[in-house]
């Protein structure tokens, strides 16, 4: 009976248990060394606090970002620059890899962006910057209508769960015609 009655509270009371026990956080700040505890019907398990960090970041450039096709997604051109990581994340030209442990939680990805239309005939075209993981895309910007010779701001945030291998990568397409566009400023943030 004593046994049942134990499996019983571990099923539906853990939680409430270990909560009601433990101090509150220190400064309520989470620290790198830090350990996740997760409760799943009634059973914890520890996993890795996502600690992570990556800045890339991309500021007056001047290549145009070829657009062969009218609504198809480029790679952008122009060098994104290691502005700080974690060892969790390295840079391969301009898509970002993690290689650090598989994550339990998301982390929440920043792109800021500038696009300058350069070249093509004097008329207005609209452009989209996504975000694409191991190639699919998962976030898109708000679409940026450009006039010849201007540029137009943007941004995207979006929660991502990394597992060990994952890519990101930027890329811009032209949703009007197959005028090029230049990137050029931006940042992309992970933390």
């Amino acid at each position: 009976m004593n046994l049942l009655f134990e499996e019983s509270f571990v099923a539906t009371k853990f939680s409430d248990w270990v909560f009601s026990e433990l101090p509150p956080l220190p400064d309520k700040q989470i620290l790198a060394t830090d350990s996740l505890v997760v409760i799943r019907a009634g059973v914890p398990y520890s996993a890795p606090l996502n600690a992570t960090f990556a800045y890339g970041s991309m500021a007056d450039n001047a290549v145009e970002t070829t657009i062969n096709t009218v609504d198809v997604w480029e790679s952008i051109v122009g060098a994104i620059v290691d502005s700080g990581l974690e060892e969790s994340f390295t840079w391969f030209g301009n898509v970002l890899s993690y290689i650090g442990e598989d994550m339990t939680i998301p982390e929440m990805v920043y792109l800021d962006f500038t696009l300058l239309k350069t070249g093509g005939p004097v008329d207005t075209d609209i452009y989209q910057v996504g975000l694409f993981k191991n190639g699919a895309l998962v976030g898109v910007g708000a679409s940026t209508t450009i006039v010849n010779s201007n540029t137009e701001s943007g941004s995207l945030t979006l929660p991502v769960i990394f597992a060990q291998g994952d890519t990101l990568e930027v890329k811009v397409r032209n949703r009007t015609d197959a005028d090029n566009v230049t990137v050029k400023d931006m940042q992309l943030t992970v933390k």
